[in-house]
C-alpha cells in the first residue's frame, strides 16, 4: 500500500512525523513523492499561527482530493476542529493511535522509543545541512500561557526519559552530527511530569557525549530558569562552551503583561541569568522572541522592551499577537485589543530599532519567508549579529 505524507509541522512534530514513516515502512507501508500514486494519504496541522493554520487547511483540501483514506494528526484539530478536511482526525499526542489504525500492530512503547534526528526530506528544512541534527526532549507543553494555542493543540507536556534522550544524541553525534538542537514544543516543561527538570537532562547530555558537537537550545521558556539549586544547574550546564545557542522566549518586559499572559517568571531571573552567562560563556548566541499588540499594551511598555532586547539578546523574532478561540485571554472584552493597524505599526517600528542596535530581527512563524532569509543570514555571517529586515535581505556589522 502506498502512502503519501505532507505536513506544516515544527521541528518536534516534524521528527514525530517521521518517526512514523519509519513505523509504516517496517510494517510494508511503501511512502510516495506523488499524491497520485497514493492509496492512503496523511496530513500534518500545525496552528500556531494564522498563517500556519491557512497552510495546513490548504494541505488538507489538496489531500483529500484523492478521495482514498485521508487521515489528519496535529494541533489543529484541537485548535479549530470545524477547520478539518479528512476522513479521519487525531489529536497531537495520538501518533501512536495513528500507526496503529493505519497498520493494525499495536506499538508498545511507541512515544518512548527512539526519535529520528532528521526530518523526512530536504524540503522539510528551511536550509539543510547534514551535520546538523534535532533531537526531541519534549512534546507537548507544561504551561497554562493565556494567549497561546500550544496547549490546546498538543496537550499537557510529556518528557522522553532522559537516558533515551542521551541515546539519541549519542546516536547523532555517531552518524556525523555537529551541530546538536535540543528541541520540543517547550524544551522548559522538561521533567515537569516525570520529577526531572532540563539543567540536569543538559547536564547528562554533556556528560555522555565527547567535544564532537556543539549544542543548540531550542524553545526554552523562561519559566524553566528555575530557582535555587535549579537555577545554578542550569546556569552550570549552559556554561558549557559546547553550548553555543539558546532561545529565551522573554515575549515582553512588562510584568504587568506578563502577569495578563500567566507567564510564570519575572524579569529580574531573565537577567541574571543571561548576565552570568554572558561572563561564563561569552561566545554564547542569545535568541529571544517578542510578542506585540497584547491586550492592553501601552507604548511605554513596547520601549521597555526593546530596551531588554537589545541588551541583552543576539537575534528577536518579532511579531503580533493574534486572538486564538480556545485560549482565555480570547474572551477578553473588544476594547482590550490593540488595532490592527497599529499593531502592524508596532512590528515595523520595533522591528528597525532592534536592528539599528545590531540584533538579527525576522517575524518567525508568522512570515516564514523572514525566518528564510534569517537562517541564511546567520549561516553566513561572520559575525552573529546582524541586521535583517522583515521582508528579507541585510546586512552584517
Amino acid at each position: 500500500m502506498n502512502v503519501y505524507m505532507k505536513d506544516n509541522f515544527c521541528t518536534i512534530y516534524k521528527l514525530k512525523f517521521h518517526q512514523l514513516q519509519r513505523f509504516l515502512e517496517e510494517k510494508g507501508l511503501k511512502p510516495v513523492e506523488d499524491l497520485n500514486a497514493a492509496d492512503v494519504v496523511i496530513s500534518g496541522v500545525c496552528a500556531a499561527f494564522d498563517a500556519d493554520e491557512a497552510r495546513a487547511i490548504s494541505i488538507m483540501k489538496k489531500n483529500a482530493g484523492r478521495h482514498v483514506p485521508h487521515y489528519t494528526i496535529g494541533c489543529l484539530v484541537g485548535v479549530n476542529p470545524d477547520s478539518l478536511v479528512t476522513d479521519h482526525s487525531y489529536r497531537t499526542w495520538e501518533f501512536a493511535k495513528l500507526a496503529r489504525d493505519l497498520t493494525g500492530v499495536d506499538a508498545p512503547g511507541y512515544d518512548n522509543a527512539p526519535l529520528p534526528s532528521l526530518f523526512r526530506s530536504k524540503e522539510d528544512y528551511r536550509i539543510f545541512d547534514p551535520a546538523r541534527r534535532f533531537v526531541g526532549v519534549t512534546t507537548g507543553c507544561g504551561f497554562e500561557c493565556s494567549y497561546c494555542p500550544h496547549k490546546v493543540g498538543a496537550g499537557g507536556v510529556s518528557s522522553r526519559p532522559m537516558d533515551v534522550v542521551v541515546a539519541d544524541v549519542s546516536t547523532a553525534i555517531a552518524e556525523g552530527a555537529r551541530i546538536i538542537h535540543l528541541t520540543g514544543l517547550d524544551t522548559a516543561s522538561y521533567g515537569r511530569d516525570i520529577g526531572e527538570n532540563f539543567g540536569r537532562l543538559l547536564s547528562a547530555v554533556l556528560a555522555g557525549v565527547g567535544n564532537e558537537a556543539v549544542f543548540h537550545i531550542a524553545q526554552f521558556n523562561p519559566e524553566g530558569l528555575g530557582a535555587g539549586d535549579d537555577f545554578e544547574t542550569l546556569l552550570r550546564a549552559c556554561s558549557d562552551p559546547r553550548v553555543v545557542d539558546i532561545q529565551l522566549p522573554v515575549q515582553t518586559a512588562s510584568e504587568r503583561l506578563l502577569l495578563l499572559m500567566k507567564r510564570e517568571y519575572r524579569i529580574a531571573s531573565v537577567r541574571s541569568f543571561v548576565e552570568r552567562l554572558k561572563e561564563a560563556n561569552p561566545k554564547v548566541f542569545l535568541r529571544t522572541d517578542v510578542m506585540l499588540g497584547f491586550p492592553t499594551e501601552t507604548p511605554t511598555e513596547v520601549d521597555a522592551t526593546v530596551g531588554l532586547v537589545a541588551e541583552l539578546f543576539d537575534e528577536a523574532a518579532v511579531y503580533t499577537y493574534e486572538r486564538k478561540s480556545g485560549t482565555p485571554i480570547a474572551e477578553v472584552p473588544a476594547e482590550w485589543e490593540i488595532p490592527q493597524q497599529e499593531k502592524k505599526r508596532r512590528l515595523k517600528q520595533v522591528s528597525e530599532q532592534l536592528q539599528a542596535a545590531g540584533v538579527l530581527v525576522h517575524s518567525g512563524g508568522q512570515k516564514i519567508s523572514s525566518l528564510f532569509e534569517a537562517d541564511k543570514t546567520k549561516s553566513g555571517a561572520e559575525s552573529p549579529r546582524c541586521l535583517m529586515l522583515e521582508e528579507g535581505g541585510g546586512a552584517c556589522d
